[in-house]
């Protein structure tokens, strides 16, 4: 998922966006866990990140999906770059 707020709500964008994906997993049925992830795990443009994971019985393994909060140019050059790339 992504979004585009003005940084004031980001926050709380980032509380939605998590809340969705969370209710997506457990709507269809699937083991998930929610990380917050620590900054050092964070990639340069992040400000804050979440990993929600679940578990893959076929692999045994959990399989991760992001959610990050960016901020500044950075986030802007991000959002740019990706859409190009569609």
């Amino acid at each position: 998922m992504f979004a585009i707020c003005m940084p004031s709500k980001s926050e709380e964008l980032l509380d939605e966006l998590v809340s969705i994906q969370c209710e997506l997993f457990s709507d269809l049925g699937l083991s998930y866990r929610l990380l917050d992830m620590p900054s050092e795990e964070l990639g340069a443009p992040a400000y804050k990140k979440y990993d929600v994971e679940t578990w893959l019985p076929a692999t045994k393994h959990w399989a991760e999906v992001s959610v990050n909060l960016l901020h500044g140019f950075e986030s802007f050059f991000n959002v740019i770059s990706e859409l190009g790339s569609i």
